[in-house]
């Protein structure tokens, strides 16, 4: 057992080179191109088949459509086929190791592809089950690891936990699965070293591994586990200088959101580096295996040919050449894959929270009015520093019509001044001190005007949560609002809300293109059969488990408000919410953050912390 690990890794140092270039290679294609691809080939099903939200109530009548099983199948095809080339280029590498022959991605790359598709000969199909099946049992210490990282659907969870139909079942097919695993696990080297078909290259199997299953199973944990070991070693020596980083950075930069960027990007990385090596390690381990149970057997070891060219010929200048060639395309692949996964990470498009479809954001109410004087230009941008996604405000006609950003109608309880806002004109109000009764460091902070928030948030990208406040005797306000996301070309960026649903009824008629919620302390019945409103955003404390799953069925958001402690936040999460609204800014975004992340991953940022 343990010559034959140490086999392993001497075989992976002899073409080390090639092996990393090789995976870099195929993994960042694959993470670039199918993890997307993948997420992308749903929410086409999705759009397809008229779905706008996944549910408890229709994921199962989603995956069944025939749209969907399509798309997916093509999908899982391509998949496949680049998994199968991927084992046999690591393969091809390996035997060129014990062979002690040095070898260029010039030759690795052409035979990966060609023997990719001898896979899909009638003859060579059912190699494929061991890609499609058994494969997953080869890295079950690696994927138990990056699991762990993971968060998964809490739909899913919830339907694990809350039956045992499926128990048993799963549990037979896994040792099914497994028991076939141990019979065929050198089907595919002789697939790939021997060029034979599958049914030969199972005969084959079947008597190489006879009475030696669980030493070979014994090897395969037990390189795994040592792998495992050094990629968590490297893995908390990595976090704990990315979160050293990431304090000293967003410390320089006053941005918050630097540090969770950061350390995210680290794990990233390292999940993806983790699967990377992983196809090395595992296939040298099984090949160095194979080849010590053949010589004990006597039987002949048929390696891949490979031509060595000692001489300064015309033929060795042009192979020369042609390596480069590879070589340059190569890194230039790489380098662009891996820009583009640092995009797709910065930006959250690899975000691991699958819930859904979509992932919950969070607004400060009033802007950070636990640090800012609410409603004021202070409390907006100090949100928009502090990671908020979103801020909510509420907006009042003055006397001259001018839509102003200010909670109460009474102007007394913010700036002293007994008066409500419809009986000032602007030019008066602008004048008031609206900073003073939350702390005199914000002496001289004004009332600021709808588009002075609609400015900042146009160009920091933050989006806002406009409630219209109609009170008074001054009207229009639903149509002045329209006019300045219209004016600004912000559609995209807000959401108007308010507590009276005729005045989303004149929004819609005014501009059915604007978003619109309904602000709600209570429901009763179905409230998503109201056309007006397309999201609800509704009290914490009515914002049943049932009642946001109905919502989301019919295509609407569900917002929760006012949710500031801890417990709630949780609860809210797990009950699929789309937008937490609360005064405590800094809690929420750490409880949001936290739930992207596994249990593991955050007990061990609390340490480090």
């Amino acid at each position: 057992m343990i010559k034959n690990i140490k086999e392993t890794f001497r075989l992976v140092k002899v073409n080390w080179r090639t092996l990393v270039v090789t995976e870099l290679l195929y993994k960042l294609i694959m993470a670039v191109v199918f993890i997307p691809g993948l997420r992308n080939s749903m929410f086409t099903a999705m759009r397809l088949g008229g779905y706008s939200y996944l549910t408890r109530e229709n994921a199962v009548s989603y995956i069944t459509q025939p749209v969907t099983i399509l798309i997916l199948l093509g999908f899982f095809i391509l998949a496949v086929y680049f998994v199968t080339i991927n084992a046999s280029a690591v393969i091809y590498i390996i035997d060129c190791s014990k062979q002690d022959k040095k070898i260029g991605l010039s030759k690795v790359i052409p035979f990966s592809l060609k023997n990719g598709l001898r896979a899909w000969k009638p003859k060579n199909l059912l190699i494929l089950l061991e890609v499609i099946f058994f494969m997953p049992f080869l890295g079950v210490g690696m994927i138990s690891a990056v699991l762990g990282t993971t968060s998964f659907p809490k739909f899913l969870e919830e339907h694990i936990e809350g039956t045992n139909k499926f128990f048993y079942p799963t549990i037979a097919l896994a040792v099914i699965m497994f028991l076939f695993m141990i019979r065929w696990l050198y089907v595919f080297h002789y697939f790939t070293l021997e060029q034979t078909s599958f049914f030969e290259g199972r005969r084959k199997c079947i008597n190489l591994s006879r009475k030696r299953h669980a030493k070979d199973i014994g090897t395969l944990i037990l390189t795994e586990i040592i792998y495992v070991a050094v990629y968590l070693g490297f893995f908390f020596l990595a976090t704990i200088l990315a979160v050293y980083i990431s304090r000293a950075v967003s410390n320089a930069l006053v941005l918050g959101w630097v540090s969770g960027s950061v350390i995210w990007f680290v794990i990233i990385i390292f999940i993806f580096l983790a699967f990377a090596l992983q196809t090395p390690v595992v296939f040298g381990c099984i090949s160095a295996m194979f080849y010590s149970h053949k010589e004990e057997d006597g039987e002949e070891i048929k390696h891949i040919v490979v031509a060595e060219e000692t001489e300064e010929t015309e033929e060795k200048h042009i192979s020369e050449k042609r390596e480069r060639r590879y070589k340059a395309v190569s890194t230039i692949i790489i380098a662009v894959a891996a820009l583009v996964l640092g995009i797709y990470t910065t930006m959250g498009s690899l975000n691991p929270q699958m819930e859904y479809g979509r992932t919950t954001e969070v607004t400060a109410h009033r802007g950070a009015s636990d640090h800012f004087p609410e409603c004021t230009m202070a409390a907006i941008r100090g949100a928009d520093e502090m990671g908020a996604d979103w801020v909510e405000i509420d907006v009042h006609l003055t006397k001259d019509e001018q839509v102003v950003i200010l909670h109460d109608d009474n102007l007394l309880r913010t700036t002293g001044v007994n008066a409500n806002i419809w009986q000032l004109t602007y030019d008066e109000v602008s004048r008031l001190d609206a900073g003073s009764f939350f702390s005199p460091r914000y002496a001289g902070e004004h009332i600021p005007l709808l588009t002075e928030a609609v400015e900042y948030a146009d160009e920091s990208g933050l989006k806002l949560n406009i409630e219209l406040k109609p009170s008074g005797p001054v009207k229009g306000l639903e149509e002045r609002v329209v006019d300045i996301i219209r004016q600004y070309d912000f559609l995209d960026q807000c959401v108007v809300t308010c507590q009276v649903y005729n005045s989303l009824e004149k929004v819609k008629a005014y501009d059915p293109e604007i978003v619109t919620a309904y602000v709600i302390s209570f429901a009763y019945g179905n409230i998503a059969d109201m056309d007006a409103a397309d999201i609800f955003s509704i009290e914490s404390k009515s914002a049943t488990r049932r009642m946001v799953s109905t919502v989301h069925s019919y295509g609407k958001k569900v917002f929760v408000w006012t949710v500031n402690s801890e417990k709630n936040i949780d609860k809210m999460l797990d009950r699929n919410v789309d937008n937490i609204i609360t005064d405590d800014l800094e809690l929420a975004r750490r409880c949001v953050d936290d739930y992207r992340y596994s249990v593991f991953f955050t007990r061990f940022m609390k340490l480090l912390k």
